[in-house]
């Protein structure tokens, strides 16, 4: 099924919802399961209450926690990132400032996020509910990239193919054969969530 409805990514589990009272097979998660990735700070809250690593995250309007540094501020239950640009990495004190113009020009909910400077690895799985198949381990690359532009592969990098983000985020393959330690840690965490989260 789509991975949005209406243009609204939030919505999506309808469908799979209207396709199960038509009896009608699909692939992919089950509703119950998208609605809950589909919302990124519950997802963080399961995963810390799993015991799995994720960045610290701050909610409005109370922003509690938001700890001097750089925050990152996204849709809560959009995908595709919309509103990630330059400008979505911010200090603290700039969050609410920023989450209310993305919501007043993308509406929905924004929440922020603890900004990670790091590498970035964009990984697929398929299969049963108790046989996950990891594909290769893809790793975003960002070459010949501007000093102090943030590391992110955002909206422009993934939809605007004239865009620098797009010519200059290069996808590799190979850390298994590069780095099998990490690589097995990436594939150990990849099955932790498939099954925390009921993906298949």
């Amino acid at each position: 099924c789509s991975s949005d409805l209406e243009g609204q990514g939030a919505r999506a589990p309808e469908a799979i919802r209207i396709m199960a009272c038509f009896d009608k097979p699909i692939t992919g998660t089950s509703a119950e399961a998208m609605d809950l990735t589909n919302d990124k700070p519950r997802t963080k809250q399961k995963l810390r209450e799993a015991g799995l690593l994720t960045a610290d995250w701050s909610e409005g309007p109370a922003w509690a926690r938001l700890d001097p540094g750089r925050w990152i501020v996204k849709s809560a239950l959009e995908d595709a990132s919309i509103g990630l640009d330059d400008g979505c990495v911010v200090e603290a004190k700039d969050v609410p400032s920023r989450a209310a113009l993305c919501a007043e020009k993308f509406g929905g909910i924004w929440f922020a996020e603890k900004f990670l400077e790091g590498r970035e690895f964009n990984i697929a799985i398929l299969g049963k509910r108790d046989c996950p198949r990891i594909l290769p381990l893809a790793e975003m690359r960002f070459e010949n990239w501007p000093d102090g532009k943030p590391r992110i592969v955002g909206y422009a990098a993934k939809w605007d193919e004239g865009s620098a983000g797009w010519c200059h985020t290069v996808r590799h393959f190979g850390v298994e054969r590069e780095e099998p330690e990490l690589a097995a840690k990436i594939r150990a965490a990849c099955e932790k969530v498939w099954r925390l989260f009921d993906l298949y």
